[in-house]
């Protein structure tokens, strides 16, 4: 089957490289795959990987109807049999291209558990005139209680593991060196920034223990600098901020600890490291045995478990310590099981059969391109108001 993928960035976070993972296992399966879309430092693995990319240009307002006719001049040049869209703004655009090529799409939501479908209007919603893929299950049932989605047309598959050939890491009972793995953006940078404020009499108490903050993005500045306010508190360089790193899945086994969320937690899991997921108020949850379940059903958030399930800095200490070989065998044997790149790949793969043509689509997706475009303007409008204002 040939597969005309649009995806709005190839950048930084998880996102990507579940997409990049899935096209990998359906291309296993004598699927063709011609990306088209946005740049950005994962961009380099995709082509070395020999996938056909089309690069577009910039463009201020999304969703584009610029982007949504080139994608279907190019699909008029490759006649696939399929369209996938990835997020809302590229997901809105595609789909605009399907109606015009006649061709089925299917759209994939890389978005954490939110109680929203766009942050821009809580009544905006993405319309339903085909199948959609999400990667956590919190989010399929607020597509379907809050926004009336037809549950046979919204499928659940968690983001997946690319595959890889690290070796697994020896489990160390020791607690040197931490790594906080995260996209520094204005949202997600926030609860590294409350973190570092909770560990700073920790790092003064233990001098052996160091903190790397891996990864990037629009917030990274604060980040540095609340860790350099740190150091200074107490008189020593322990917590470094090394940026964004492509391949971090196969950095872990450097470390004692992982602190993140989402496909960070799975990498992690996955070479056997003690592992613990940051909530959005900085605090902290270890992933054992008794709560992956729980944790794997928001793809590990955090959200689905009470604040009790914080534990404090000294109680991360014993538990890094009594993390054993068995248990984090057990761990990333369940990730693996659960989470390889073949099962996601698998299920597209038989949802791109099923698809059809986007329907009722002039009921449905005008309306709702109208309202976002409405939303939009009238926020730069007062955005704007609000600056003349101030003048």
């Amino acid at each position: 089957m040939r597969i005309l993928w649009a995806h709005s960035h190839f950048d930084l976070g998880g996102g990507p490289k579940t997409v990049l993972s899935w096209a990998l296992g359906l291309r296993e399966m004598d699927h063709e795959i011609s990306f088209i879309g946005q740049g950005g430092r994962l961009l380099d693995t995709v082509k070395a990987n020999h996938f056909t990319f089309i690069s577009l240009g910039k463009d201020r307002f999304r969703p584009s109807l610029i982007y949504a006719f080139q994608i279907y001049k190019y699909g008029k040049t490759i006649n696939p049999d399929v369209l996938i869209g990835v997020g809302i703004p590229t997901g809105m655009e595609a789909s605009l291209a399907a109606y015009l090529l006649k061709k089925p799409i299917l759209f994939i939501m890389n978005v954490s558990p939110r109680n929203m479908f766009w942050t821009g209007n809580s009544k905006w919603q993405f319309p339903q005139i085909s199948d959609m893929v999400v990667v956590n299950a919190e989010f399929k049932e607020l597509c379907i209680q809050k926004y009336g989605w037809d549950e046979d047309k919204i499928h659940y598959i968690p983001q997946r593991l690319l595959p890889q050939d690290h070796q697994r890491n020896i489990v160390r009972n020791s607690l040197h060196r931490i790594a906080i793995v995260r996209r520094l953006d204005i949202i997600k940078s926030q609860p590294v920034i409350y973190l570092l404020d909770r560990l700073q009499n920790f790092l003064q108490a233990h001098e052996n223990i160091s903190v790397d903050i891996i990864g990037d993005g629009s917030n990274y500045d604060s980040v540095v600098t609340k860790s350099c306010e740190v150091n200074k508190q107490i008189n020593r360089s322990a917590i470094n901020c090394i940026g964004y790193i492509d391949d971090i899945e196969n950095k872990l086994g450097q470390y004692d600890l992982v602190i993140g969320t989402e496909k960070v937690v799975f990498e992690a899991l996955s070479a056997r490291k003690a592992t613990a997921i940051i909530r959005n108020d900085g605090t902290l949850i270890p992933v054992t045995a008794n709560n992956i379940c729980v944790l794997s059903y928001d793809n590990f958030i955090g959200s689905k478990l009470d604040l009790s399930s914080d534990i404090d800095f000294d109680h991360l200490l014993k538990y890094v310590k009594g993390y054993s070989q068995g248990e984090g065998g057990n761990l990333g044997d369940w990730i693996e099981r659960n989470y390889d790149y073949k099962i996601g790949a698998g299920k597209i793969s038989m949802l791109l059969e099923e698809i059809s043509v986007p329907k009722f689509f002039l009921q449905k997706y005008v309306f709702q391109l109208i309202r976002m475009y409405i939303s939009i303007f009238s926020k730069i409008l007062k955005n704007n108001l609000f600056q003349e204002r101030r003048k």
